[in-house]
């Protein structure tokens, strides 16, 4: 057990430890390259080349501590494990055995970049990441309302992402980690409020019911946090004005540069704006429950209990047509590991949400679990990134390093493990 009274004192990259400067180099910079995807989704992008090597610098440095959420992660990656293991056997195939991968892969980063923070020191670590999430999203935003991104089925946004769900995923996830971290170290609330109005354009442009359905829950959450603000802005009218002034200013200018800019077109298109919203009125076959893959659930009842395993779809195509995976988390994960595999999965997420003290940041972690309702999102690198980084917020809202390993040791999140 480690136990910090303290967080260390704050060291900039080029005084620290050659071996932890470069950890956290590499972590900063996967975070920075991850909307970037440079080739086919499901091969490993540079960001998970980058993130992976700043994991392993991590391990090289010697011991690695290990806490909730992620020693219930490693209980459910070694179930999925297990059975992705018997349907690549039983079936001759080894692809079901990729998406455990997967999970262990992902495992594997949080738990080097969760460490990477501690020896840096929270607050530290934080910061750093608050910059780089706001650039990123920044850069992010720019390029798809410049129309210099990708797009799929020419109308909706994909940025410099394969899909737009992926695009609204990450997205949803920038804005929470902006927000908790911000928290945290206590950045101006204003600041997660403008995070969220450059995401929700390139939210509208990428046409994602689900990152729709996750940014309500943030806006959600944000008008709750706001509500404490009232009170304080209504006493202080001048700092009202002075607020609005900015924001006039800076409306101003934007309105500007957008209108002056004919890369702005796209946006501006009419018929862009209704094929958008064509794309949120359209009923079809591939938006029926049988279109998602969902009638699994009730064609092969007998997997609900220890899971099917993923892959191998054509198993199903006596009973069903759509035979991609299942469009959603929580009903991918019931069909694929059953009711065991889901309740490890509410295990290991529940922790991360009740490191919150404040319910409404709670609330603000939902919007994950409400985007993934009807997206698949759980072996999305970000889902598990975002993850860390709001439970090292919350940690560090609650005193110190590990809250100095000292409330871990208490009981209220759980024991700390320590892997040589």
């Amino acid at each position: 057990m480690i136990w910090l009274e303290s967080e260390p004192e704050r060291v900039p990259l080029v005084r620290q430890p050659l071996v932890q400067a470069l950890s956290n180099i590499l972590f900063l910079l996967g975070i920075f390259l991850s909307p970037y995807y440079f080739w086919s989704s499901g091969l490993p992008q540079i960001s998970h080349i980058v993130l992976a090597w700043g994991a392993l610098a991590v391990f090289a440095k010697g011991e690695v501590i290990i806490h909730n959420p992620w020693r219930n992660a490693f209980i459910f990656c070694v179930y999925t494990l297990s059975v992705n293991s018997i349907v690549a056997a039983v079936n001759g195939v080894v692809l079901p055995l990729l998406s455990s991968a997967y999970y262990f892969f992902n495992l594997m980063i949080v738990v080097g970049l969760v460490n990477a923070a501690i020896r840096t020191g929270l607050d530290q670590f934080l910061r750093w990441c608050h910059w780089v999430l706001l650039t990123a999203l920044m850069i992010q935003t720019t390029i798809i309302v410049s129309g210099l991104g990708r797009t799929f089925e020419t109308i909706r946004a994909t940025g410099t992402f394969n899909d737009p769900n992926q695009l609204a995923h990450w997205l949803i996830w920038n804005v929470i980690s902006v927000l908790a971290i911000g928290r945290a170290i206590g950045a101006p609330l204003r600041v997660g409020v403008a995070a969220f109005a450059i995401a929700l354009p390139a939210v509208v442009l990428s046409a994602s019911r689900s990152g729709f359905l996750g940014m309500s829950i943030v806006f959600l959450s944000l008008i709750m946090l706001l509500a404490n603000k009232l009170s304080f802005y209504w006493k202080n009218s001048s700092e009202i004005i002075r607020i609005l002034g900015r924001a006039a200013l800076i409306l101003a200018l934007g309105s500007l540069a957008f209108a002056s800019n004919e890369l702005f077109d796209l946006a501006l298109d009419i018929q862009v704006g209704w094929n958008i919203l064509d794309r949120f009125s359209e009923i079809g076959a591939f938006t029926s429950l049988e279109g998602r893959g969902y009638d699994r659930i009730w064609k092969f009842p007998h997997y609900l209990v220890f899971g099917a395993g993923e892959a191998v779809n054509s198993r199903w195509s006596e009973k069903t047509w759509f035979l991609l995976e299942i469009h959603s988390t929580i009903g991918g994960v019931l069909f694929s590991y059953g009711v065991i595999g889901l309740l490890l999965l509410f295990v290991m997420i529940t922790p991360a949400i009740l490191y919150w003290r404040d319910w409404k940041m709670r609330i603000l972690l939902l919007a994950p679990l409400v985007y993934s309702i009807a997206t698949y999102n759980l072996r999305n690198t970000m889902f598990w990134v975002g993850l860390a980084l709001t439970v090292l917020a919350a940690l560090r809202v609650r005193g110190g390093v590990l809250v100095g390993a000292a409330e871990i040791s208490r009981g209220t999140m759980g024991s700390a493990r320590r892997i040589v």
